[in-house]
């Protein structure tokens, strides 16, 4: 079956895609929701959310070609002091697995 039309909205801000989610003016989005459970979830039995199990949804992008990101030790190096548990826990609320390194 087609779909006969596709609306394309776009939000400047987290509050307002939550609250056109949580109100029903959108129907799907890949954005980070604060307090998922209160602000979505329990808006409706129908709302879902998902996360990539062992994936993770955040990634860093760096210029390679670029200092100090074409440094592969200064890369490294940044990678190993990213505390995964406290991001998972405290900037995540807890809403995503937490990511691989």
């Amino acid at each position: 079956m087609a779909v006969p039309t596709l609306f394309y909205v776009s939000y400047n801000d987290n509050t307002a895609l939550t609250t056109a989610l949580a109100n029903g003016d959108a129907d799907w989005a890949q954005a980070f929701i604060p307090n998922v459970q209160s602000a979505y979830l329990d808006k409706d039995e129908n709302n879902v959310y998902w996360a990539p199990a062992g994936l993770g949804i955040d990634t860093m992008f760096v210029n390679t070609t670029t200092a100090p990101f074409d440094d592969l030790a200064f890369r490294k190096a940044v990678n190993m002091v990213v505390d995964r548990t406290q991001h998972q826990a405290i900037a995540r609320e807890g809403g995503v697995p937490e990511p691989r390194r």
